[in-house]
C-alpha cells in the first residue's frame, strides 16, 4: 500500500511539472474492471431469477393442466383402478395427451435453446450449450411423470 501511495505522488508531481493547469485525476484500472464487471454480475443474477421464475410458473402450469385433465376423467380413472389397474397403466394412459403438448414444446424450443446461446455468446462448440438442451427436456419429462403419478394416486 505504501509503494503504491508513493508510486501516486511521483506521477503527480511529474504530471505537474508537465500541465500544472490541470487538475490530477486518477483511477485504478482494477476498480473500473471492477465497476464494469459488478453490472455484469448483476444482470446475471436478475437473468437467473427470471429464468427460475419463469420455469416455476410453467410447472405450474403444468400442474394444473394435468389436474384438470385428471379431474375430467376422474371417474374413468377409478373405474379403472376399481378394476386393477396399476399406476404405471394409469400413468400410460395420461401421459399419451401429454405427449403431443410436450413434444411440439420441444420442437419449439429445442431450436431456440441451441440458437440463442450460440448467437449470444458467441459459441461454435456444441459443448458450450449442450446442458440448454438436455436439461429442459428432463425437467419436462420428470414434472410430467411426478405430476401424473401424484394425481393417479
Amino acid at each position: 500500500m505504501r509503494s503504491t501511495q508513493q508510486a501516486v505522488t511521483k506521477v503527480e508531481a511529474m504530471f505537474k511539472q508537465y500541465k500544472p493547469a490541470s487538475p490530477f485525476n486518477f483511477n485504478f484500472a482494477d476498480t473500473e474492471y471492477a465497476k464494469k464487471f459488478a453490472d455484469e454480475e448483476r444482470i446475471g443474477k436478475l437473468a437467473g431469477f427470471f429464468t427460475v421464475l419463469a420455469i416455476f410458473i410453467s410447472c405450474m402450469g403444468l400442474f394444473g393442466m394435468a389436474s384438470f385433465m385428471a379431474e375430467q376423467r376422474i371417474r374413468e380413472i377409478g373405474v379403472r383402478k376399481v378394476l386393477g389397474a396399476s399406476v404405471t397403466h394409469l400413468w400410460g394412459l395420461m401421459s399419451k395427451e401429454f405427449v403431443v403438448l410436450v413434444s411440439t414444446s420441444l420442437l419449439i424450443s429445442m431450436p431456440l435453446g441451441w440458437i440463442i446461446p450460440s448467437e449470444a455468446c458467441g459459441a461454435n462448440d456444441a459443448g458450450d450449450h449442450f446442458d440448454g438442451i438436455i436439461l429442459p427436456i428432463r425437467q419436462m419429462t420428470d414434472n410430467k411423470g411426478e405430476i401424473i403419478i401424484y394425481l393417479s394416486t
